[in-house]
C-alpha cells in the first residue's frame, strides 16, 4: 500500500470536508431542505384528498366542493413550496461552485509553479471545471432529497397507517417503502462508485487529449496525424464507455426494483385495505406518491458516486503537500549575485516514490522484453547527478544538451519547483531554501518554454510582472526584446487583444506566432527588473541571427544581471562566461565559449 493509499480519507471524511469548506451554504441549504418538506407533504396531501373528493363523488356522496378547495389551496401552496425550494437550491448551487472554485485555486496558487509542471493542464482544468461542476449535484440535488426521505417517508407512511385504523393493511406497502429506503439506492454502489472514478480519470485524459489536439492543431495537420488523433479519441470514447457500463447498469437495475416496489405497494393497499373506496383510493394515491421520496434518493445515488469521485480529485490536489517550504530571509541583492550550484541530484517524485514510475512502466511493459526493462531503467534515472555550477556575480553561464538531458529540470530547481534530493544551491552566497519564496521569485525571474498569455492587451501581459510599469518601460522592454516594431505595426499597439480562450485551435485575441509570444515573455521578464535571468530555450522559435541581436541588446540592457540559460543550439554559447554540457543528468564544464569551437568538437 502506498502512501497515498494510506492517507486517503473515508466518504465520511470527504464529506465532513466539503461541509467544512461550503460552511456559508448549509443555513441557505437547510432553509431549501425545509421548502422541499413543505413541498412534498403539499404534494401527497393534494393528490390524497383530490382522489378522496372524486371516488366520493363518484359513488354517490355528492360533489365534496369543501375538498375541492382545500385540493386548490395545497396546489397553490405546493407550487409556492417548490418555487421556494429551487430558488433556495439554486442559491445554494452556484454560491457552493463559487466557493469550491475559490478554495481550490487557493490551495493551487501557492503550489506554483511545481504545479504546473507535475500535472497537466487538461486535468487540472477538468478538475476546476467538471469536478467541481458534480460536486455542486450534491448540494442542488443530494443533500435535500436524501433528509426528506429519510425524514418525511417514516414519518408519513407510519402517520398514514395509524391515521387509517388498519395498519396491518398497509404493512406491505411499508415493506416496500422500506426497502426502497434503506436498500435499493445502496445496491451495487460500492461497484459504481469505482466503476465512476475510473471513467472521471479517463475523462480527464480525454479532456488533456483535446486540449493538446487543439493547441497543436497546426502541428497535428502538418504532419499528418490528424485521423490518429481522432482515432485515439475514439479508443479513448469507447473506454469511457466500457468503465461507465457498471454505473449505468446499475442505476437502471435501481430505477426497475423502485418502479416495481410501487406498483406492488400501491396494488397491495387497495387489495389489503377494508375500509371504503374512497378511502382507499386516498391511501393508494398518497402511498404512490409517498414512493417519490426514496426514488428522489435513487435518483441522487446514480450521481452521487460522480460526486464523491470528483471529490476525491480535488480532496488530493487542494492537500497535496507543498513541493517547497517557505523560507525566513527576504532576499534582496543590489547587485547582480553569484549564483553556486553545488553538488546537486534530484529524481522526479512520481519516479521514486510510488513504485509506479518506472515499476509501472515495467510492468505496462512486461511483454516487451528489453523494451520494458529498458522503459523502467529511463523511468528510474535521475534527472540531475551531482550537477556543480558556478556563476559569477553579473555573468552569464550556458547550459548546452539535448532534449531531455535535465537542462530545464536545473533551471526549475534553481527556481524552486522543487528542492534538489542532495546538494545545495546558494544566490548570494545564501541558500536558496532560507529565501522566502515571494522574494526569491521577485529576484530570480524565469523565461520557460511554454509561454502563456491571458486574455487581454499585450500591455496587460506586460505589466502581469509589474503592474505599475509606463507605456514607455513597456515600449523599452519590447525594443530589448526586438519586438518593439512588430508591435507598433499590429491594430491597436499595446492595446491589441491576444490570448484568450481558444476558439477552432486559435486565440480569440490577435495571433501571435511562437517567436513573438517568446518575446513578448522576455520582455515582460524584463519589466520584473531581476537579479537573476533564468532562460529556458527562450530562442527556440527564432531565427540565429534575431537570437544573436536579442542577446546582444540583453548584454547592453542587463550589466547588473546574472543570467543562467539553457539551449540546444550551440550559437548560444557565444560570449559567455561559463559553457557547460548536460548529458543524461550529468553536468560537464566545458572550456571553450564559442560556437565555432563547440561546432568542431561536436
Amino acid at each position: 500500500m502506498n502512501k497515498t493509499q494510506e492517507t486517503q480519507p473515508t466518504t465520511n471524511g470527504i464529506l465532513r470536508w466539503l461541509a467544512s469548506i461550503t460552511r456559508p451554504v448549509l443555513a441557505p441549504l437547510a432553509i431549501s431542505t425545509i421548502f422541499r418538506a413543505l413541498h412534498l407533504l403539499s404534494d401527497i396531501a393534494m393528490f390524497a384528498l383530490a382522489a378522496y373528493a372524486v371516488v366520493a363523488s363518484v359513488s354517490g356522496g355528492g360533489a365534496r366542493w369543501g375538498l375541492l378547495g382545500i385540493v386548490i389551496v395545497l396546489a397553490l401552496c405546493k407550487a409556492l413550496f417548490r418555487y421556494l425550494e429551487q430558488f433556495t437550491g439554486h442559491y445554494v448551487a452556484f454560491r457552493s461552485l463559487e466557493i469550491l472554485r475559490t478554495y481550490v485555486f487557493s490551495r493551487l496558487w501557492p503550489k506554483a509553479p511545481a504545479i504546473v509542471a507535475s500535472q497537466k493542464s487538461g486535468e487540472v482544468l477538468t478538475s476546476l471545471t467538471d469536478d467541481v461542476d458534480r460536486i455542486e449535484v450534491v448540494y442542488a440535488h443530494t443533500v435535500a432529497p436524501m433528509i426528506t426521505a429519510y425524514v418525511l417517508t417514516p414519518i408519513v407512511g407510519l402517520g398514514l397507517a395509524l391515521g387509517s385504523g388498519h395498519f396491518v393493511a398497509l404493512v406491505p406497502a411499508l415493506v416496500c417503502l422500506a426497502f426502497s429506503l434503506f436498500a435499493v439506492p445502496y445496491l451495487g454502489f460500492g461497484a459504481s462508485l469505482r466503476g465512476t472514478d475510473r471513467t472521471l480519470a479517463v475523462r480527464r485524459e480525454l479532456s488533456q487529449h483535446m486540449t493538446d489536439s487543439l493547441y497543436g492543431m497546426d502541428e497535428v495537420l502538418a504532419f499528418g496525424h490528424a485521423a490518429a488523433r481522432a482515432e485515439q479519441a475514439d479508443r479513448i470514447g469507447a473506454q469511457i464507455s466500457r468503465t461507465s457500463a457498471v454505473a449505468r447498469g446499475w442505476a437502471g437495475a435501481r430505477s426497475g426494483i423502485n418502479a416495481t416496489l410501487t406498483v406492488v405497494a400501491v396494488a397491495a393497499t387497495i387489495m389489503c385495505f377494508p375500509g371504503d373506496s374512497a378511502t382507499t383510493a386516498a391511501l393508494a394515491l398518497a402511498v404512490f406518491r409517498l414512493f417519490v421520496l426514496p426514488r428522489s434518493i435513487e435518483a441522487a445515488t446514480a450521481s452521487v458516486d460522480a460526486s464523491l469521485a470528483a471529490a476525491r480529485r480535488l480532496y488530493d490536489i487542494a492537500n497535496s503537500p507543498m513541493q517547497v517550504a517557505d523560507g525566513q530571509v527576504t532576499a534582496t541583492f543590489d547587485s547582480a549575485p553569484e549564483v553556486e550550484i553545488d553538488g546537486v541530484s534530484y529524481r522526479y517524485p512520481r519516479q521514486n516514490d510510488r513504485g509506479s514510475g518506472a515499476e509501472a512502466v515495467a510492468t505496462q511493459s512486461a511483454s516487451a522484453g528489453a523494451r520494458g526493462r529498458a522503459a523502467a531503467a529511463i523511468a528510474a534515472a535521475p534527472a540531475v547527478v551531482e550537477a556543480s555550477l558556478r556563476v559569477p556575480a553579473g555573468g552569464r553561464a550556458v547550459i548546452l544538451g539535448r532534449s531531455g538531458s535535465g537542462k530545464s529540470t536545473l533551471l526549475h530547481l534553481v527556481h524552486r519547483y522543487a528542492d534538489p534530493d542532495s546538494g545545495q544551491i546558494r544566490i548570494g552566497g545564501a541558500p536558496i531554501t532560507q529565501m522566502t519564496l515571494e522574494s526569491l521569485r521577485a529576484t530570480v525571474v524565469q523565461v520557460s518554454q511554454k509561454n502563456q498569455l491571458i486574455a487581454g492587451s499585450i500591455a496587460d501581459n506586460l505589466r502581469l510582472g509589474a503592474p505599475g510599469a509606463s507605456e514607455e518601460e513597456l515600449w523599452a522592454a519590447l525594443d530589448v526584446a526586438k519586438l518593439a516594431g512588430e508591435v507598433r505595426e499590429m491594430p491597436q499597439q499595446l492595446a491589441t487583444k491576444v490570448g484568450g480562450q481558444p476558439a477552432h485551435g486559435r486565440p480569440s485575441g490577435y495571433a501571435l506566432s511562437g517567436g513573438q509570444t517568446a518575446r513578448l515573455s522576455l520582455a515582460r521578464a524584463l519589466l520584473m527588473r531581476p537579479k537573476v535571468l533564468l532562460l529556458d530555450e527562450f530562442a527556440a522559435n527564432l531565427n540565429i541571427e534575431l537570437e544573436a541581436e536579442i542577446r546582444a541588446a540583453l548584454a547592453r540592457a542587463l550589466p547588473d544581471v546574472t543570467i543562467l540559460e539553457v539551449s540546444h543550439r550551440v550559437e548560444a554559447a557565444n560570449g559567455a562566461d561559463v559553457v557547460a554540457v548536460m548529458d543524461r543528468g550529468h553536468l560537464i564544464i566545458l572550456t571553450l565559449t564559442s560556437a565555432d569551437e563547440l561546432t568542431r568538437v561536436f
